[in-house]
């Protein structure tokens, strides 16, 4: 994320991610917490720079069986979005070779 530790515990996400993308990822979150089940979504956060991530998030079940919390882990896709781009443009291109104008 381009920031140190300090700067990110205890920050929500709309320090994280600025407003627009904060407020996505905690519907998100509510939406996880509402349905008991996990789920993946993959998104693209720009501040301080632009990374697309895959977040998977799973509600987190106390005692009683009941939603007590949210958890959930991010991975980094930026490589792979860029490599699946790089392919799809090497589809559109005209094949290169001798035989060529």
């Amino acid at each position: 994320m381009g920031r140190s530790p300090d700067q990110i515990v205890g920050a929500d996400d709309e320090q994280l991610f600025g407003p627009q993308a904060g407020r996505l990822k905690q519907e998100h979150g509510r939406r996880v917490m509402a349905s008991g089940f996990a789920q993946t979504y993959e998104e693209t956060v720009a501040p301080p720079i632009t990374r697309a991530i895959t977040s998977r998030r799973r509600p987190y079940h106390g005692a009683d069986g009941q939603v007590a919390g949210l958890f959930g882990i991010s991975r980094d896709i930026t490589s792979q979005k860029r490599m699946e781009q790089i392919a799809r443009d090497s589809e559109k291109a005209p094949a290169a070779g001798p035989w060529t104008a």
